[in-house]
């Protein structure tokens, strides 16, 4: 029978301690780096799996984040849409409140609706006509005028505003020569600069409205002493000229002084209606001369009042034509 320990003791006797120890310690190696390494792949395999819960987990967290960005910005559309809706009705309001304040205003700046003068005349004719325009006071004269069914007659110059000479003559009324410029230090300086300053005036108004005008209004009237300080007896020279230049000319009779600057700047509007009223008392023919230039803005408060005397005196309104009988005044230069 075999004795496991005389084998030993035979395997001793055969091989050195070292030798012994040494495969001990091999085996023992063997051992640990396999576990090592299974440990390794558990953690490995662990590891890896957690990367994979990880990133699946980011996807849920990206989807779940766009949805909520898509969510924000179809909240913020509609909101928007609703303050462009809301913005464009505030802005509608807001524009009717202040058309309403205006006329509000219109209305209590108006002159008061006053008789004629004792022993006024009836039945006349009456010509209303505007110089120095057109600006943004323009439209404002011609929706009243259009609200009366009254005409009048525009003796134009050249302002930024001049594109309202074709609503001048869309409604009804006369578009007039008065300046290009309404410099009389240039216009007056001789008769050639006078009439060209004219004839770019009578150009610029056939660009916008297919029509030239032969009707004119000197500047500061044929009566001025303004054009004395540039030009002694111009004025008496261009007098004589106007039928050679086949042209007719108009002065007035009433002047509003809606331009005189002796009564502030601008003249209050009850002035500028007493003015006419005082002056038109014993006229049967009355040619009033107004202003639509930018700074006139009470002659849009007046002229209801105005349109309303006369109407109140059986007078009717007229343009004025070649065929007008002019009015002239005395020429003093």
């Amino acid at each position: 029978m075999l004795n496991p320990f005389k084998s030993v003791h035979n395997f001793i006797k055969k091989h050195s301690f070292v030798k012994v120890i040494a495969l001990v310690l091999a085996v023992v190696l063997l051992c640990f780096g396999v576990s090592h390494i299974t440990a390794w792949r558990i953690e490995r395999s662990q590891r890896f799996q957690n990367l994979l819960e990880r990133e699946q987990a980011l996807e849920e967290l990206q989807l779940l984040h766009e949805e909520a960005m898509q969510t924000l910005q179809d909240e913020i559309a509609e909101l928007q849409a609703s303050l462009q809706t809301a913005t464009g009705t505030q802005e509608e309001l807001l524009t009717q409140i202040a058309k309403l304040e205006e006329e509000l205003e219109t209305l209590r700046n108006r002159p008061p609706i006053l008789p004629p003068a004792a022993n006024s005349t009836t039945g006349g004719r009456v010509y209303l006509s505007f110089d120095d325009g057109p600006s943004a006071n323009t439209p404002k004269i011609l929706e009243i005028l259009a609200r009366y069914g009254v005409r009048a007659t525009f003796f134009v110059i050249n302002t930024p505003d001049f594109h309202y000479v074709r609503q001048i003559v869309d409604g009804g009324h006369v578009v007039a020569l008065h300046s290009y410029s309404h410099n009389f230090s240039e216009i007056y300086a001789n008769e050639e600069a006078f009439w060209a300053d004219i004839e770019r005036l009578n150009t610029k108004i056939y660009a916008y409205t297919g029509q030239r005008s032969n009707l004119l209004r000197f500047a500061g009237g044929s009566s001025n002493q303004v054009s004395i300080r540039y030009n002694r007896g111009i004025m008496t020279r261009l007098v004589a000229q106007v039928p050679e230049r086949g042209k007719v000319f108009f002065d007035w009779n009433i002047d509003s002084n809606d331009a005189n600057s002796r009564y502030g700047n601008p003249t209050p509007p009850g002035v500028i209606f007493e003015s006419v009223r005082n002056q038109s008392a014993r006229l049967t023919n009355a040619h009033i001369v107004m202003h639509d230039g930018r700074r006139q803005t009470t002659t849009v408060e007046a002229l209801p009042a105005i349109i309303e005397h006369f109407l109140s005196r059986d007078f009717t309104f007229h343009v004025k034509t070649a065929d007008t009988p002019p009015i002239h005044q005395r020429v003093a230069n």
